[in-house]
């Protein structure tokens, strides 16, 4: 591991190198913070308001676990893209009342 010891031995690009090889990749270290949060909910010490920002720190690493897979969050519909809100027929009022015998 690079360390301040040992980074005249080593040189700038083989510190670059070495730093490298030993970070952790971005899925590992959302689990790794995961396993805290899971350890710190459990213990007894933990008060209301720190549960509740654990809870949240759970939700958002829980979506960058997914980004990071591959798997991103559905897109949400708008009244743009949903076919339900429709109009059957493109005639106006005005039109329609010309067609009806009186």
């Amino acid at each position: 591991m690079f360390t301040v010891e040992n980074a005249s031995s080593l040189g700038a690009q083989g510190a670059a190198k070495r730093l490298e090889l030993d970070r952790p990749r971005p899925l590992a270290q959302a689990i790794w913070m995961q396993d805290k949060i899971r350890a710190a909910v459990n213990d007894k010490a933990t008060t209301p308001s720190a549960l509740a920002q654990l809870a949240r720190a759970w939700d958002v690493l829980e979506e960058r676990k997914a980004i990071l897979r591959g798997i991103g969050a559905p897109k949400p519909v708008t009244a743009a893209n949903d076919l339900a809100h429709k109009p059957k027929s493109s005639r106006t009022s005005s039109e329609s009342s010309e067609e009806k015998p009186k």
